[in-house]
């Protein structure tokens, strides 16, 4: 997942939108989870 790379190379939009991504509970918010 792009945004997973992104975050690991401190990428702070990327933990931006992943926190979103996981508090709407959305579908990638899973995959995103499960990739961290």
């Amino acid at each position: 997942m792009e945004l997973i790379k992104r975050l690991l190379t401190g990428d702070r939009r990327a933990v931006a939108r992943l926190i979103s991504m996981i508090e709407n509970d959305g579908p990638e918010a899973r995959e995103a989870l499960a990739a961290l």
